[in-house]
């Protein structure tokens, strides 16, 4: 379990201000590198997957294998020396006031656990962020920002707080700029008194005839696998994510079946929304990553949703009502329709400025200007049987043959709204136009 820092209201308040002012001192100066994807505005879990499969699909598709290393820090909020961090929020530029306040907030700090009604005995924390506390992340993630510097330009790296990993797009026999980086990475963490978890750092080698080079940390192979859990995704060598799909549905079942032993109403309305608070979260997290390409895939997801609206129908007392009927009363849509939703959407927000990357990372925009179409079209890539349901290439078309009124939108909750509204009359007129060609 991770331990949790229950602070008074007051420090609260103050860490907040604090804050407020760290996040401006860095984005104004640009100072957190652009592959930290943790705890700062316009940047997610699924923009650094959105980021690292475009990648990877680029390589499969330029015939390049791909080796990545999935680093394990051990307890890093908990390892961070005060000493050292306070140095490294001097070197950025936070001094004064500002400074002393986070030196007093971190230094001379005791603990002690709480379970039930019962404490532990009183200790002295010598190191560490603490967890739970509103200024740990951000304080964690300027400690460990010079990290990116010490990896070479030829290998990408990704950073969610401290999940990191790195990988190469490569040739088959050009494995020496990885291992160099993986050694300088494990130098840096010894200089920055953190430590790397060999049992936890793992090896997913990418790509077919992936000749799969050891790959060594102080003398020993790293573990090498076949399907590795990435900020929360499942997925494959091969960049399948079949074993991602059976997990949340299972799990998706588990919670739904909870739900129904537990809530007690004939009310539609509250069913609606415990399938939204509870499941649905479940079965389309960061799905433009891993939106399904098979019908037999598509339709496990969607058998979730109509399971749990047949059953409860039946708990509120209503009968004889079909799939789509049920959504209405439920006021749900279908998951295949949200999934198109959070693909265009995520297209959008890349266009219009709304993610920390520029168009030109994953898509080029057409210059040639059509009267009868918005000015976003976006140019069809080169593609093959691998790539060809990757999200910059499934969803084009539909796109490219969105209304202009809605393209032209650049609120964000205003966007998401009008296309719902544009999706769902799609739907309504042809049922299976976003379910079985999508």
């Amino acid at each position: 379990y991770r331990p949790i820092a229950i602070t008074s209201a007051i420090s609260r308040v103050m860490e907040r201000l604090i804050l407020n002012h760290i996040i401006e001192h860095l984005n104004v100066n640009n100072i957190i590198v652009d592959s930290q994807f943790g705890f700062m505005k316009k940047r997610s879990t699924t923009l650094q997957m959105l980021s690292n499969f475009n990648c990877w699909y680029d390589a499969i598709l330029n015939n390049k294998i791909i080796d990545c290393i999935f680093i394990d820090i051990k307890s890093a909020f908990d390892s961070v020396p005060i000493k050292f961090l306070i140095n490294k929020l001097h070197t950025i530029g936070i001094r004064g006031k500002v400074l002393n306040w986070i030196s007093n907030f971190l230094n001379h700090r005791t603990a002690k656990v709480k379970i039930n009604n019962q404490f532990s005995e009183t200790i002295q924390l010598y190191s560490g962020v603490p967890q739970g506390t509103i200024l740990a992340p951000i304080l964690f993630i300027i400690y460990i920002n010079d990290l990116s510097s010490s990896i070479p330009t030829s290998i990408n790296s990704s950073l969610f707080a401290d999940d990191l990993k790195i990988y190469q797009c490569r040739n088959k026999n050009d494995s020496s700029n990885l291992q160099s980086s993986l050694d300088k990475i494990s130098k840096w963490c010894s200089d920055n008194a953190l430590e790397i978890s060999f049992n936890k750092t793992l090896v997913l080698h990418i790509g077919t005839n992936n000749p799969k080079h050891n790959y060594y940390f102080n003398g020993l192979p790293l573990q090498c696998v076949s399907t590795i859990s990435d900020l929360g995704i499942d997925y494959t060598d091969t960049l399948s994510f079949e074993p991602y799909y059976k997990k949340i549905v299972k799990n998706a079942y588990f919670r739904g079946i909870s739900i129904i032993n537990n809530l007690h109403t004939s009310n539609p309305k509250i069913w609606g929304m415990a399938f939204k608070t509870y499941i649905r979260p479940i079965l389309e997290y960061s799905s433009v990553i891993w939106n399904p390409k098979t019908k037999k895939h598509r339709e496990k997801l969607e058998k979730v949703q109509k399971w749990y609206t047949r059953v409860a129908l039946f708990k509120c007392k209503i009968y004889k009502k079909n799939y789509i009927q049920r959504l209405k009363l439920f006021n749900l849509e279908s998951l295949a329709l949200r999934r198109v939703l959070f693909d265009l959407s995520t297209i959008f927000k890349i266009i219009k400025n709304h993610t920390h990357f520029t168009s030109s990372q994953f898509f080029m925009l057409s210059d040639r200007p059509n009267r009868n179409r918005h000015n976003y079209q976006i140019k069809v890539a080169r593609k093959t049987s691998k790539t060809e349901h990757w999200i910059f290439n499934r969803s084009i078309n539909l796109w490219n043959a969105l209304p202009i009124e809605i393209v032209n939108i650049d609120n964000y909750k205003l966007f998401w709204n009008s296309l719902r509204s544009y999706l769902i009359e799609l739907e309504s007129t042809n049922n299976s136009l976003l379910y079985y060609r999508y």
